[in-house]
């Protein structure tokens, strides 16, 4: 707690560029990663209060303080390994090294021995691995190391001195469990949570492994014992590494029973893979891969590359200039271009090392193009130009004070094209809700969406609109991209992709582009630590490249599709006891405690794979089929979703003589954002009594004394305009603009994009833009009968699906008037 709170307020304090470049690049990934976004999470200051910070604090910086200190017992526990297997010999400890240096040299010696740890050099020297670091974005500390820090540091060394160095690498497992622990106790579950950061437990990642196929390594070697390290893994979201882990585990077994531990390493490093966009998950991820494979660096020929990379595995941005086509990597620091000839050559390694000896030697721009002139003369001379460009710029960041970085953030980049095709592709994606990813990253892979058919909605394309999960997208992506023809697919997903209107493009693209062999229902298992999220597990085979399928050179698709809307296999996990299956349970043990039915999983409309899909026996699927026509069925929608619930969701105190009432806005429970709780009178024409998932009882719904104020005209339901507003509810207005900056800064969409001219314009605005306070999903609202139930959390937070009828509410303050369902409600309007 005390090296954290010292971290953030040297990170506070600094006015170094280097620290400030690194700050923000970071921060502009971890958005990236996890949509992190501090408006939602009201943990925030609680977290703040537990690392003694008081008045206004900066959670961005008290995260990356968290980061930064995570980072370097990460670092300090990878060197003492480099330290027990360095070159076949014992060394002393590195820790006791890092502390000696600082007891006899003061802040100088530390100051030595950690820059030598963060360039590489322990790695490198000791285990000649290239990349474990190079670079980091956690090394800004060394910026600002003083005496302060430095006393930290040491002591945080003087501690992990206490552990037996050698327990990490006899037992892998045992120091990833510490590893993973440690975090938890950083950071609050509430806010790992809403950041998307969920530790897969070991044994639902052995389920994913076991059903793609990678359970029978001893089967497949039968003929050729090579064969099984021959095989290409991938995780593409790979977090700290579990389903790497995992398989590693049981390639290595496989190895021992075959005798071949001595060829081992080599077929590890070139096939067992995994990219991640959090800076963190990389090094969690290469400091766990290089306690499993420590023991087998004896066996390296040469340098070593952990094949662990960070990455974005779906975006991989492409361009055209009047030089040729280029790949481009953002950053906080602008654009970075790479000729695409450098890239699908292979040469981007080789060029960038010629960047990096430059730039260490001063070549001027100039100096460096007639070396890669005379290097690499396969390149033409716009390839040329664009290089020069790429080391243009590097070299004024480097007179600016903001380098170090950029050179391993290329190398990183582009190893999804640079590592090719797996055999299997495993693993966990996020599950970031697309209007929760930042704006310009929304922007540039909106095409992606339309490419794979994900933003079709029953005919219609658009995003936004409906709650998609990237993890649909990712698996389109990674489908595409990285698994070989007749390789298998195996993801975590989240079950609602297979029922609701977001998920429809998605199961169009699954039924028509892959073979599905099985699909798991893990929904009452919660296997997620203290989560309530909706589990699925999904195995697909890619039979034809997607450019075949599209251009109709894929015979075999027609049999496919018909197995597909026919029936899929599905599996569903009933939970006995009733509650979340331990995260540490082996696997053996989770199949005594559960009980698993076999059923089969199928459009619910004939040959429409967009439609719902069903769980039901094979007997009923037929039988329902015949039931169930094209148009006999109705359409469910979400109820308001206005983004601040305190503004709109309101208890009416009393009606005033004059037919006014006057109402308060209280703090929601659970809500992400506060504002000022205030008492005013408002015209009771639009307000309405409200129902929220948790009202909706089984049969009934249980109206508490909530009301909910709506800004549109209930016959249209088109928003009421500001000068109507005025005029007709001058009370209303007043209260709605008490708010305006809270309002048109509501997160996701479609209120970021659409309400941006009144951010830019303030309430000039309102001439490109909707009125600042209207709300979406209201067209099917003001229905004055309707079906509603739970939505998906609410439901399983009540432990089961209750739906009622709803009908025109009494009030005593409103007489008779619509109710309105709020987004945890679903609907259809009667």
């Amino acid at each position: 707690m005390k090296t954290i709170k010292l971290l953030y307020n040297k990170l506070r304090s600094s006015n170094t560029p280097r620290v400030k470049v690194l700050f923000d690049d970071w921060m502009r990934l971890f958005k990236q990663a996890t949509g992190y976004d501090p408006g939602k999470l009201e943990e925030l200051p609680k977290l703040a209060q537990d690392y003694g910070l008081a008045g206004e604090v900066d959670y961005d910086a008290l995260l990356f303080a968290i980061h930064t200190y995570y980072a370097l017992i990460m670092k300090l526990l990878a060197a003492e390994i480099a330290y027990l297997y360095g070159s076949g010999k014992f060394y002393s400890s590195y820790v006791a090294r890092l502390d000696d240096a600082y007891s006899r040299e003061g802040v100088d010696g530390i100051m030595q021995i950690l820059r030598d740890l963060e360039n590489g050099g322990v790695f490198r020297n000791l285990l000649n691995i290239e990349n474990f670091l190079e670079g980091d974005y956690f090394s800004w500390y060394l910026e600002v190391l003083d005496k302060d820090l430095a006393d930290a540091i040491a002591e945080i060394a003087r501690r992990l001195s206490d552990y037996e160095v050698a327990a990490p690498q006899l037992e892998p497992e045992f120091a990833r469990d510490l590893l993973k622990r440690l975090y938890q106790n950083l950071v609050p579950r509430d806010i790992r949570h809403n950041l998307g950061e969920y530790y897969t437990p070991d044994w639902l990642a052995e389920l994913v492994l076991d059903e793609v196929g990678l359970d029978k390594l001893s089967k497949m070697g039968e003929e050729d014992p090579l064969k099984p390290l021959r095989i290409r893994v991938l995780d593409p979201a790979c977090g700290s590494g579990t389903f790497l882990m995992l398989y590693l585990s049981r390639l290595r077994k496989y190895a021992e029973e075959h005798y071949l531990t001595d060829q081992l390493l080599s077929y590890i490093l070139d096939n067992v893979v995994g990219y991640d966009l959090n800076p963190l998950a990389v090094l969690a991820a290469r400091t766990n891969y290089l306690l499993a494979i420590a023991d087998l660096l004896g066996y390296a020929r040469g340098r070593v590359e952990i094949p662990i990379y960070l990455a974005d595995s779906i975006m991989i941005e492409r361009n055209s200039k009047l030089t040729g086509e280029v790949y481009i990597l953002r950053s906080v620091v602008g654009e970075f271009q790479i000729p695409r000839g450098v890239v699908d050559k292979g040469l981007l390694p080789d060029v960038l090392a010629e960047v990096a000896q430059a730039l260490r030697n001063r070549y001027t721009p100039k100096e460096f193009s007639e070396r890669v002139k005379y290097r690499f003369r396969e390149l033409g001379e716009d390839d040329v130009k664009v290089l020069a460009q790429l080391y243009e710029k590097l070299y004024e960041l480097e007179k600016e004070g903001k380098d170090a970085v950029w050179i391993s953030v290329l190398r990183n980049a582009f190893a999804p094209v640079l590592k090719g095709k797996f055999d299997y592709v495993v693993g966990n994606p996020p599950w970031v809700n697309w209007e929760n990813l930042p704006e310009t990253y929304r922007e540039i892979s909106k095409g992606l969406w339309v490419r794979y058919g994900l933003a079709e909605i029953k005919g219609k394309a658009g995003l936004g609109k409906v709650k998609r999960d990237l993890a649909m997208l990712f698996l389109a992506r990674c489908f595409d991209l990285y698994l070989k023809e007749g390789g298998k697919l195996g993801f975590l997903l989240p079950f609602t992709v297979f029922k609701t209107q977001a998920g429809a493009g998605f199961r169009d693209f699954l039924v028509r582009k892959t073979r599905i062999h099985v699909v798991h229902d893990l929904v009452t298992l919660y296997p997620f630590e203290g989560a309530v999220n909706r589990t699925a597990a999904i195995v697909v085979e890619k039979v034809c490249s997607l450019s075949d399928i599209n251009n109709g050179r894929c015979p075999q698709l027609g049999e496919v599709y018909k197995s597909n809307i026919n029936g899929i296999k599905h599996i569903v996990w009933a939970n006995r006891t009733k509650k979340p299956i331990p995260t540490n349970m082996p696997l053996e043990e989770v199949f005594k405690t559960t009980q698993r039915f076999e059923a089969v999983m199928a459009p619910l409309i004939t040959n429409d794979p967009t439609s719902p899909w069903m769980q039901v026996t094979p007997r009923a699927l037929e039988a329902i089929r015949k039931m169930v026509g094209r148009t006999q069925y109705y359409e469910a929608h979400e109820g308001v979703n206005v983004a601040l619930n305190q503004v709109y969701f309101v208890k009416i105190l009393e009606k005033l003589p004059d037919g006014k009432l006057r109402i308060t806005n209280p703090p929601e429970q659970g809500q992400k954002k506060k504002v000022k709780q205030v008492e005013v009178a408002v015209e009771p024409d639009l307000v309405y009594p409200l129902i929220r998932g948790r009202d909706v009882e089984k049969w009934y719904v249980s109206f508490e004394d909530r009301y909910i104020i709506v800004p549109h005209d209930p016959r249209t339901a088109e928003p009421i305009a500001h000068d109507v507003m005025k005029v007709k509810y001058p009370n209303t207005w007043d209260y709605f603009i008490r708010f305006f900056e809270d309002l048109i800064n509501r997160s996701g969409e479609p209120y970021k994009s659409q309400l941006r001219p009144y951010r830019q314009h303030g309430l000039k605005g309102e001439k490109l833009a909707p009125p600042f306070y209207y709300i979406f999903n209201v067209k099917h609202v003001f229905a004055p009968y309707k079906v509603v139930w739970k939505e998906v959390s609410a439901r399983m937070q009540a432990g089961g699906f209750h739906v009622a009828v709803v009908e025109l509410v009494e009030s005593r303050y409103l007489g008779k008037k619509v109710a309105i369902p709020d987004h945890t409600v679903i609907l259809i309007p009667l």
